[in-house]
């Protein structure tokens, strides 16, 4: 596991966050600070990833996304 700038250090919550990510069908991103990169402690979003997670967490609520 490698610490980045800006990182969290609860690992715990982190990983939830990075695996709920894959639920909610986010990919791997490799950039240090991201959420979805693997084996860091980044928490960072991008504006895709974001848009991305709204349309599926209403997919599965049954919903969809009004603009």
């Amino acid at each position: 596991f490698h610490r980045v700038s800006g990182g969290t250090e609860n690992i715990v919550a982190r990983v939830t966050a990075h695996e709920l990510g894959h639920v909610l069908h986010l990919q791997h991103r490799q950039e240090r600070d991201a959420l979805m990169a693997s084996a860091r402690n980044g928490t960072a979003l991008n504006r895709q990833e974001i848009m991305d997670a709204r349309k599926r967490a209403l997919e599965i609520s049954g919903q969809t996304l009004q603009p």
